[in-house]
């Protein structure tokens, strides 16, 4: 059957097999560019989309927790100048949360996005509503009322905002990751197909076969490489060499899109220990009086957190008394307790009394349960008693105003 290839020339056998080889490398090399440009729309979509997504949606958490901080030093504050700043401070934090807010519109693409915007959008707004009527009660010295509303509604708010942001932010991860995935999956089968096609080739011409193997299987395994690292969150990937083909621009957008996920898991983390840190503040309400206010779930690293800010500001400001404030921790057991009393020791050791107030019924009643008792310190209901209290062992005197509730 193949004595006709026998009886054609020299020439002919060579031009057959080159033109053989050239039509088959064409056609490889066809299906490899719509192979790749599946893959770069991919990549696109994760760079133009979803990680200016999940950046914005980071900034927004970051400014509203800059905002619910700004409503609480507001309803603290005494001095109208600082009511005043406090005001100044929070117009700007809301004009760059609606400036990021709507710029996120641009890349909400899905209808799951588009419902969770218009939500975003919906809540945010209502909270702006709460944080009037919070100023407006703080600033006509309704303290308690204003804090009531700023730990029911505007928590409320706040929190359910939070939640919708976190779930942008999911979905968004979610998609990149679909995209990478399908970018591997894309990637893979062009590999398989690759390999199909130059082993055909190689029945015509094992040497020349041999040669583009060479060629395209040092990259390829790199490329498959970096897509296996980049799936499992390596992104420290280093690109020696990338050739002048679709394989090295693919080397080439992979390692820019490695550099950028690094980046941004950078930011992340950086944000993550600034919203920590933000969780936590240590507030002076008098030359020597500190008030440190919890929210939320205490753990380990961040009951060290708080006990280094507290010692540090005691030590800084000369305080013999610091409240500690537990009203916004949801719930106590002995491990959140161990936390609160070694700081209550270590305040000690630097000559501070420490007043606890906020402890719920429920909490009182699993501390005695468990036998846990704060000792050498002073348990108050409420903040503000626990503030009294501690106004009074730094002989400071209170005065009732006439307005005052």
């Amino acid at each position: 059957m193949m004595s006709w290839f026998g009886n054609l020339s020299i020439r002919n056998k060579l031009l057959l097999t080159f033109a053989t080889i050239i039509i088959l490398s064409v056609f490889m090399g066809l299906f490899s560019n719509y192979q790749m440009k599946k893959v770069f729309r991919s990549a696109d979509m994760i760079a133009d989309d979803n990680l200016p997504s999940i950046s914005g949606l980071l900034e927004l958490d970051e400014q509203l927790a800059e905002i619910t901080r700004h409503w609480f030093e507001h309803i603290l504050s005494t001095s109208s100048v600082d009511m005043e700043n406090g005001e100044k401070d929070l117009e700007q934090h809301v004009k760059t949360f609606r400036q990021r807010h709507k710029a996120l519109v641009n890349v909400m693409n899905t209808p799951e996005e588009k419902q969770k915007y218009d939500e975003l959008t919906a809540v945010s707004d209502h909270c702006f509503d709460i944080q009037k009527k919070i100023i407006l009660l703080s600033k006509s010295g309704k303290k308690s009322e204003a804090f009531q509303v700023y730990r029911t509604e505007g928590k409320s708010d706040c929190d359910r905002a939070g939640e919708l942001i976190d779930k942008l932010a999911a979905i968004n991860k979610r998609e990149a990751v679909e995209q990478i995935t399908k970018a591997e999956s894309t990637f893979n089968y062009s590999y398989l197909a690759n390999y199909l096609l130059m082993g055909t080739i190689l029945i015509t011409s094992l040497f020349l076969a041999f040669g583009a193997a060479r060629s395209i299987t040092g990259p390829v395994a790199h490329a498959v490489a970096m897509a296996h690292r980049i799936a499992k969150g390596d992104f420290n990937i280093q690109v020696d060499s990338i050739s002048q083909d679709e394989i090295g621009d693919l080397l080439g957008v992979m390692g820019t899109m490695a550099k950028s996920l690094d980046a941004r898991d950078r930011i992340i983390s950086q944000q993550s220990a600034s919203i920590l840190d933000l969780s936590t503040p240590v507030i002076q309400l008098t030359g020597n009086v500190l008030l440190l206010p919890l929210v939320g779930i205490i753990d380990t690293s961040r009951a060290r957190q708080f006990t280094d800010r507290l010692l540090q500001a005691i030590v800084t400001h000369e305080s013999s008394v610091a409240v500690i404030d537990v009203t916004g921790v949801p719930s106590f057991d002995t491990a959140i307790a161990r936390h609160i009393m070694n700081a209550i020791d270590a305040t000690q050791l630097l000559g501070t009394h420490i007043v606890i107030t906020g402890i719920s019924p429920e909490a009182a009643t699993t501390m005695t349960e468990l036998g846990i008792r704060f000792q050498h310190s002073t348990c108050c209901g409420t903040l503000r008693a626990g503030v009294v209290e501690a106004l009074k062992r730094v002989g400071c005197r209170i005065e009732r105003s006439e307005g005052a509730a």
